[in-house]
């Protein structure tokens, strides 16, 4: 049976659903209220002790693993700076950033024979051990090495645990950071003995045969021989490829990690220790180590270095050697135990990048006292907590009724919308809209409807004009292809009925028919025509030049000497217009007196006074061809002999022939490049798209996320929470917003359109904002409002500025960087200034077009350049260009 038509309705659903969930509730909870009551006020007595004792289970073993967390990410995080170092290193090798060695830079020391740097500028200490080969190959991995001088620091000052940061490769050598003139600790030591030379090859726990897998690795803690206390050391390894280069470490204190321990005490008797993977005590609670190892007494304390190594798997207490295989193996849990006679709850939870595991120790006696208490308040707060509770939830019920009445308009009719745009878009109408009347979650999902169609609008519209366009470029290939193998049907059928004579001059003109068919380069391909001529009509010299809008540049050439440069088509006056005609020129000799003879022979004046001494090579006849395309000029063929008279009609008739062949290889470049520019443009427009809707929206999800992670944890009232807690939210907040900013700039880069839509302000901006986030620079910006400049313009600024920060990243070691735009006397100026290293601008940088690159764009629109630096005093890029600036990037 069908319900009535006014329960089809959302609204009426929706009511009615509600009022019948709060009466339900209502009775349940007032009866649940009043059963609990009673049978608390019977039963309080009894149950106080264990649901106190409960929840204080709970909470220890809360407090275990939130210990053990923290203590593991403090671990990890110092664990992952060897990985963010071994990555540079590796980044920079591949990037060919390395800085050169050589015996000169280093001493010997006394005792034992080591090698180290003595220089007292130096950023870390490097030493090498009298065994290791003294070879090139040493001085070359030495200076790739030394890049890690300009991230050491930075990451050592990001553990404040972490004693020192270092690198040794696989032939013993190793960088070690801070410089504390370590090998006078080194000199001596077991470590760098010769029995020892393969320590690292083979010995290293993260060695190739021993962690194939390259990951960090952990060393068991011990006593530092640089008298630095207890240690404990992560190791990671370095690969160039597959190559095993060497392992960077870095070396924890475990006196912070005392001194939590120390702090963590629920109860006044309680304390803490920490085991490793083995059962042996890593630290411990002042207090607790005498009950752990069962010296009693008046004693003083045990240091560290005594307690390291103990096995509490042999412990005299039978509950603790029980308990202890379950924290081996990594298991969080809780399990009473006497412990030095005394009856104790141990809650223990793993440190999982470490294999150890933290245990706390409350005596029961501890845990219990808090009952008696709340059995006597539990009797008078009854009462008062039944009245209560049915005045809320009666007040609750009626609130919450008249809530949903006023509020059920308001969100059903977006509802309704939505189902009703959906179900246009599925009947194929893409011009429907949704209107948007809040701005909430709901209004903001139909802003998303209203702008996922128009998406779908205009992508409509644009496969539309890509289909015509497509069919339009494929009928005139199909076009060129008939014209093509008309041609050839033509000369095969010519040379059926010509003598043999003919058969060379078809079989040239087919091979270069068939080069045309290939994906050859445009020059090569021309190229290749010409030489093929000469087969069929000797010459002295032959030339292709193509037509760019008033210019002929010479793309082609065979002859001797060099060819001749760029020549305007108008001023070849009476020659220009016969080729502007689509007709011929044939000189027999240069000499003779008809206005085309007079052309060549002003235009080749100069080249003549500049081969005197080559009489005999001088041209006598000239024969110029033009290339077309549809009736359009786009080329010209020239052919040159030093025998007066010498072209015959059959050679001008094969000279047209090549001609035919020359533009049609300069139409399938044409083509064949705006396919790929097309092509190019679609996928990164798509690409732009895919990052937009996942990338970019996935780090805004984590960045909103954290951020409110973090003001809850700053709300709450624990201390040590929002201590341990803060640094890495914000830590992960911070990565969220540079990992955003890059995102944007990315974007930028992929939409070629975005420029002339979004403006060279906001282009600047979003680089700029992504030099902020991802390097942590201080960039000044200061570009004012929107330049009134061309589109080109506009874009070789961008270009300009976009290669001068990345060289400010990657070569200035900068921390401070300022980009402005000042408009004055009807000129634009980027200004972009560091404080880095500079550098010579004199001097020459192989490799390096950056530079270059910038001066020619500028120089391209009819802008200024200049550049000065000095070595230690910055740089500072101005570029000026006229508002009027229009040449194309």
């Amino acid at each position: 049976m069908r319900a009535p038509a006014l329960f089809d309705k959302l609204s009426a659903k929706l009511v009615l659903a509600v009022t019948l969930f709060m009466l339900l509730l209502l009775v349940t909870v007032i009866s649940a209220v009043e059963l609990g009551l009673k049978r608390l006020q019977n039963d309080a007595t009894q149950l106080s002790a264990g649901v106190l004792t409960q929840q204080i289970r709970v909470d220890l073993q809360e407090r275990a693993t939130l210990e053990a967390t923290i203590s593991n990410d403090h671990f990890a995080r110092a664990a992952a700076l060897t990985r963010i170092a071994a990555d540079y290193l590796t980044a920079a090798v591949t990037n060919g950033d390395q800085t050169p060695w050589d015996a000169g830079r280093f001493q010997t020391y006394p005792e034992g024979g080591l090698l180290f740097d003595a220089n007292p500028q130096r950023v870390t200490d490097v030493i090498i051990p009298p065994y290791t080969h003294l070879d090139d190959n040493l001085w070359q991995r030495l200076g790739q090495s030394a890049v890690l001088d300009n991230i050491f620091p930075a990451l050592l000052s990001q553990a404040p645990e972490a004693i020192a940061i270092y690198y040794q490769e696989t032939n013993m050598a190793f960088r070690y950071y801070p410089a504390i003139n370590v090998v006078q600790f080194a000199a001596g030591s077991p470590g760098l003995d010769p029995s020892n030379a393969d320590y690292v090859l083979e010995k290293s726990p993260v060695a190739p045969g021993n962690d194939p897998q390259r990951l960090t690795a952990w060393d068991p803690p011990y006593a530092d021989n640089l008298e630095q206390g207890l240690l404990i050391t992560a190791n990671t390894p370095v690969y160039f490829g597959d190559d095993y280069q060497g392992v960077v470490s870095i070396d924890l204190s475990l006196t912070q990690l005392v001194d939590r321990l120390q702090a963590i005490h629920p109860t006044p008797s309680s304390y803490a220790f920490i085991v490793d993977e083995n059962g042996r005590l890593v630290a411990a609670a002042t207090q607790g180590i005498p009950r752990l190892l069962h010296r009693t007494g008046g004693a003083s304390p045990e240091p560290a270095t005594d307690i390291l190594g103990v096995s509490l798997v042999d412990s005299a207490d039978s509950d603790l050697a029980a308990i202890l295989p379950a924290m081996l193996r990594g298991d969080a849990g809780l399990a009473e135990a006497a412990i030095a006679g005394e009856p104790t709850l141990l809650s223990f939870a793993p440190l999982p990048d470490l294999g150890w595991s933290l245990g706390i120790v409350v005596p029961l006696a501890e845990l219990t006292a808090p009952a008696e208490l709340l059995a006597a308040q539990t009797a008078i707060n009854a009462a008062n907590i039944l009245r209560l509770t049915l005045a809320l939830i009666s007040l609750f019920f009626l609130a919450a009724l008249v809530g949903v009445i006023l509020t059920n308009r308001r969100l059903t009719r977006p509802i309704a919308d939505l189902v009703r745009g959906t179900a246009a878009i599925t009947e194929g109408d893409l011009d429907v809209s949704i209107p948007v009347t809040t701005g909430d979650e709901l209004g903001r999902l139909a802003a998303s409807f209203n702008s996922m169609t128009a998406v779908l609008r205009h992508s409509r519209d644009s496969l539309y004009q890509q289909h015509a366009a497509l069919q339009t470029e494929m009928a005139e290939r199909q076009q060129a292809e008939t014209a093509l193998r008309q041609s050839e049907e033509q000369y095969r059928r010519a040379l059926e009925q010509r003598v043999a004579e003919r058969t060379q001059e078809l079989t040239t003109l087919l091979e270069v028919s068939h080069h045309l068919t290939l994906t050859l380069p445009l020059s090569d391909l021309l190229q290749l025509i010409i030489e093929r001529l000469r087969l069929v009509v000797p010459y002295t010299a032959a030339a292709i030049a193509v037509l760019d809008d008033d210019t002929l540049q010479p793309v082609a050439y065979e002859g001797p000497g060099a060819p001749a440069g760029e020549t305007r088509l108008r001023d070849l006056g009476f020659i220009g217009s016969q080729l502007a005609r689509s007709e011929p020129v044939v000189i027999q000799d240069v000499a003779e007196a008809t206005p085309a003879a007079a052309v060549y022979r002003q235009g080749a004046s100069t080249d003549r006074a500049e081969h005197d001494g080559e009489a005999s090579q001088h041209p006598r006849a000239w024969l110029a061809v033009p290339l077309q395309l549809r009736g359009q000029l786009v080329g010209l063929l020239t052919v040159q002999h030093t025998q007066p008279g010498y072209f015959t009609p059959k050679h001008l008739d094969l000279a047209l022939a090549f001609a035919d062949q020359a533009a049609i290889a300069i139409e399938n470049a044409q083509l064949y490049e705006q396919a790929q520019s097309l092509a190019a443009m679609q996928e990164r427009q798509k690409l732009a798209r895919e990052l937009h809707d996942s990338v970019s929206q996935a780090l805004y999800g984590i960045a909103l996320g954290t951020r409110t992670a973090r003001t809850l944890v700053t709300r709450a009232d624990e201390q040590p929470l929002k201590t341990a807690l803060g640094e890495p939210l914000d830590y992960t907040l911070s990565l969220a917003e540079a990992g955003l900013a890059e995102m944007r700039a990315l974007i930028f880069e992929l939409r070629p359109e975005s420029l002339a839509s979004e403006g060279l302000v906001a282009a600047l901006e979003k680089q700029t904002d992504a030099l902020r986030a991802r390097y942590h620079l201080a960039v000044a910006a200061d570009f004012g409002a929107e330049p009134d400049i061309a589109l080109p313009a506009k874009t070789v600024l961008y270009r300009v500025a976009q290669e001068a920060l990345h060289n400010i990243v990657k070569h200035a070691g900068a921390s401070q960087v300022v980009v402005k735009l000042a408009a004055d006397n009807g000129r634009l100026a980027l200004i972009i200034s560091d404080n880095g290293q500079g550098f010579d601008p004199s001097a020459s940088f192989p490799g390096h077009l950056g530079l270059k690159s910038m001066r020619e764009r500028v120089e391209g629109i009819g802008g200024d350049y200049t550049l000065e630096s000095r070595p230690g005093r910055g740089t500072t890029i101005t570029v000026t260009v006229p508002s009027t600036a229009t040449a194309s990037d």
